[in-house]
């Protein structure tokens, strides 16, 4: 599988967005409002919803309910808000930039995002992590792929679908260097797989860094890291020159 060029974006941005055909009335809002989110309880999506929830609903003085609904890497949330709730702004979307990829996975994802979904806000700007399991025998980006190389078919990398930004760039490092791991599914998603790296289930994931930091507390490893910038919490990692990495990464660091 060729990686198209459409992904060569390398940041996992949480967007709120809601119905395109929304227009507010004077006295909005008069009711609860809903949040809902493309993870399960847990993951990266869920956690932003649920951080930005008491506040929103302080200033709009109504209830703001964070309601979960993971699937299709997006698509059952972004296609049900897009076309499956009225267009009167009591239901919010919490998405992530990631699910624009959809067309190039779908013929027809149903539903248009830039038509169907206006965007409200980004809400955070947080790369994805390449982290290993506490028990892996490497403890950088070099060392893992020596290792695979020593070792074919031998690593896996969980995931919540095989269709998603991770998963690709996990295809990515697989065809740069000529190296088999194979993908491991998990239904409920990053809260899922993220579980399955801290107890030695799963050698490799690609997620955020708010869904993986349980791990992290765990003795997982960080090994790779999206985007131009260095993310603070590893920034004692050492880092190998970008040329480690895919090109089609934008300026990744590697740990």
């Amino acid at each position: 599988m060729k990686i198209p060029a459409l992904l060569v974006a390398s940041l996992l941005a949480p967007v709120l967005v809601l119905h395109a055909g929304f227009a507010a009335a004077q006295d909005f809002p008069v009711k609860p409002v809903r949040i809902i989110n493309i993870s399960a309880p847990g993951g990266g999506s869920d956690l932003m919803a649920r951080v930005i929830a008491p506040g929103m609903g302080a200033v709009l003085g109504q209830s703001v309910v964070v309601e979960n609904m993971p699937g299709g890497t997006g698509l059952l949330a972004n296609r049900h808000v897009a076309k499956q709730v009225a267009p009167d702004g009591y239901t919010l979307l919490v998405t992530a930039t990631s699910t624009l990829a959809a067309p190039v996975f779908f013929k027809d994802p149903g539903y248009n995002f830039l038509a169907d979904l206006a965007p409200i806000s980004l809400l955070a700007d947080t790369p994805f992590l390449l982290a290993s399991n506490p028990s892996a025998p490497w403890s950088n980006f070099e060392g893992m792929v020596a290792y695979a190389k020593a070792n074919p078919g031998k690593l896996n990398h969980g995931t919540g679908t095989q269709l998603d930004l991770p998963t690709l760039f996990m295809e990515g490092i697989r065809q740069k260097y000529g190296i088999k791991i194979t993908d491991v599914g998990y239904k409920n998603g990053g809260a899922a797989f993220t579980r399955a790296l801290a107890v030695d289930e799963v050698n490799l994931i690609f997620t955020s860094q708010a869904a993986v930091s349980a791990s992290l507390q765990r003795g997982a490893k960080v090994i790779a890291v999206s985007g131009s910038r260095r993310v603070a919490a590893f920034k004692d990692a050492q880092a190998s020159p970008n040329s480690v990495c895919p090109k089609w990464w934008t300026k990744v660091t590697c740990c």
